[in-house]
């Protein structure tokens, strides 16, 4: 007997159908490891948002219990940094590389108005600026017992950034600090990334009482949902609550 016979190799065929089972099963598995990746991701998007939401309710507490009034001057950023001071903590892993931030392009403007920033505050703008827009002069002082729903009234959301290829054009048109919900046009309104999660169906919001929540597209707005009337978690006072 011939015991120096060759083992027998694969054929073409059977080489071809073993690749197409590979091909097949990482098509099955891809999906399932990029869902969870990104879920990876927005649980680190939620503790960024927790982080920020503690550093308001710290500046609450240190200032006799009275919210920061928005101002193009004195950002939220530098305000609530004593909480948060680690500059990764604004942005959202999820987000593009380099988020934008209007601060970058001021030669004076403090470091935490220049970091990349994924997160935008509630302007409060039903209080503070019924007319939509921020001076930096207003002299109302809104204290954190005047929102009249703290658990269900949004402090920061996520902030759009635009796309990789927009133009440096448009790549800062999403700068923001502030989302002034009353605004007369949808410009402010626009400058919510409303779907960045779970598959691009919604978002990672922090509310007034600590939580973070994920709401899909368009909820925290309020109008009727699901045939239920629901409240714009935007808008702290009551009267702009319960107006559609």
């Amino acid at each position: 007997m011939n015991r120096n016979r060759s083992k027998r190799g694969f054929t073409l065929i059977e080489l071809l159908v073993v690749i197409a089972i590979i091909a097949i099963l990482a098509g099955m598995l891809l999906p399932s490891l990029s869902k969870a990746k990104e879920a990876g991701r927005r649980v680190s998007c939620n503790n960024n948002q927790r982080q920020i939401i503690l550093s308001m309710a710290m500046y609450i507490d240190d200032n006799t219990g009275t919210l920061p009034t928005p101002s193009n001057t004195n950002r939220w950023t530098p305000l609530l940094q004593s909480g948060y001071r680690n500059f990764n903590v604004l942005k959202c892993p999820s987000d593009i590389p380099t988020p934008y931030s209007l601060g970058m392009d001021e030669p004076n403007a403090v470091p935490a108005d220049k970091a990349p920033r994924s997160y935008i505050i509630n302007a409060m703008d039903d209080f503070f600026h019924p007319s939509g827009t921020i001076s930096g002069q207003s002299m109302l002082v809104l204290k954190e017992t005047g929102i009249y729903a703290p658990s269900d009234t949004v402090f920061f959301g996520e902030k759009e950034s635009g796309e990789l290829g927009d133009s440096e054009a448009q790549w800062k048109s999403h700068g923001h600090f502030y989302m002034n919900e009353s605004s007369r046009s949808r410009e402010d309104i626009n400058q919510l990334d409303e779907n960045r999660h779970s598959g691009s169906t919604g978002s990672n919001y922090a509310f007034g009482d600590g939580s973070v929540r994920f709401y899909r597209f368009g909820e925290t707005f309020g109008g009727f949902i699901n045939g239920v009337v629901k409240p714009n978690m935007w808008r702290v006072t009551r009267e702009a609550r319960e107006s559609l």
